[in-house]
């Protein structure tokens, strides 16, 4: 009987459902130079004089734009260090990071779509040689994943209204909840001024008091909404990575080359307040040469080594919202390097599950839990066994 109940109440049409169905990306545009400078200078010393002194200064340039039908972002870095180094003489370094990605749907904003995606970087240290490497890639598809949790944060605002809210109204909330980031990069500090301003005219007007409550749902630990992802996904990718730009004095790593080809695709659907996702992805890499100090190396196993050889990776995921102050997570996985040719073996094996809880009682308690376990097993090598446990947990007496 109690599973009975439980499908009927997973089934049940609600306007989260009906939101979801026609539910788009927010449109947003928005673009930011930044002078930042975390560790501008720092200075240790002692009654014998200057220990130590370091620093960083960075100009950042960032760029986001979406709609529908494209997602398109920019961001570059140029930072200087300086540093003594524990001694009296300072050098100082210098790094330029620039990378971009674009995501593009032709008719149907979930239909075909075609990516590409590139980052590049350069830099210097003291005495040492230039380093500097590139990657990029392209790749087709069909299909959209898509998180609908801003349509979850928008119902329960109406809630604290006591409001009800169409699809209609869902969809324009959410939209601007979306667009958050937006509102930080034209207003900075005085971005959640403006943004809650649009909050409270999207519900339909909120008091001091009601106003303070709905930015809790977004920003307090007493809110817990877990993501509800739905759609399918399906596509091709190819990466090329090239090391050792600058040219190196070992002819090893000189004008090195990464490929790497994958296919994959992703299923998601929501049960009631659950969310279900579920990614699946081969690959293999055609050559391995690069040496990428700047940029994130291409991950997978060669194709060919010795024989025709391909990396499966296969996961899970399941989002469940308890309560709106309640929601536990699931996550578990594997990835697996096959040697399918000419003999048929397992070179490495790696399995990985997790379990996080994070839950608020009241306004006095606020208890998150977490457990995290991985499993490795490569040939002729021995296997490993790493987990970790961790709950912290805040109560105010009084």
């Amino acid at each position: 009987m109690t599973v009975f109940m439980w499908l009927v109440s997973v089934c049940r049409a609600d306007p989260i459902s009906e939101a979801a169905q026609s539910f788009q990306v927010p449109t947003f545009s928005s673009k930011q130079l930044s002078l930042v400078g975390e560790d501008l200078l720092s200075m240790v010393g002692t009654q014998e004089g200057l220990e130590t002194l370091e620093g960083q200064l960075s100009l950042v340039y960032n760029l986001s734009e979406q709609t529908p039908q494209r997602t398109r972002s920019i961001g570059n870095a140029f930072t200087l260090y300086y540093s003594n180094e524990g001694n009296y003489a300072l050098s100082a370094a210098a790094e330029e990071s620039f990378a971009i990605t674009n995501f593009r749907y032709f008719d149907d904003p979930q239909g075909l779509y075609q990516s590409s995606r590139g980052a590049f970087g350069i830099g210097r240290a003291a005495e040492f040689p230039l380093v500097s490497d590139a990657v990029g890639g392209v790749g087709v598809g069909y299909g959209r994943i898509l998180d609908v949790r801003t349509l979850v944060q928008a119902q329960e605002m109406f809630k604290i209204l006591d409001r009800e809210a169409s699809a209609e109204d869902l969809q324009k909330v959410a939209e601007l909840i979306g667009r958050r980031n937006e509102y930080f990069q034209n207003y900075q500090y005085d971005a959640d001024i403006h943004f809650y301003e649009d909050i409270a005219e999207a519900l339909g007007g909120t008091t001091t008091s009601e106003t303070y409550q709905i930015q809790q749902v977004l920003d307090s630990p007493l809110y817990n909404i877990g993501s509800r992802y739905v759609g399918w996904q399906a596509g091709a990718d190819l990466d090329i990575a090239i090391g050792d730009l600058a040219g190196s004095e070992d002819p090893e790593e000189q004008d090195g080359i990464t490929a790497r080809i994958g296919f994959g695709g992703a299923k998601a659907f929501m049960l009631g307040d659950s969310s279900i996702l579920i990614p699946v992805s081969i690959s293999c890499l055609i050559v391995d040469n690069a040496v990428q100090n700047l940029t994130d190396p291409l991950p997978g196993a060669l194709c060919f080594d010795p024989g025709l050889s391909i990396t499966l990776d296969l996961a899970s995921s399941m989002s469940i919202d308890h309560s709106s102050s309640w929601n536990s997570s699931f996550s578990a996985g594997t990835s697996q390097t096959y040697n399918i040719f000419p003999n048929t073996s397992v070179q490495a094996l790696k399995l990985f599950a997790g379990v996080q809880s994070n839950a608020a009682l009241g306004s006095k308690l606020v208890w998150n839990n977490g457990f995290q376990i991985e499993s490795a097993v490569v040939a002729d090598e021995e296997s490993t066994l790493d987990w970790e446990l961790s709950s912290t947990l805040t109560y105010y007496i009084f």
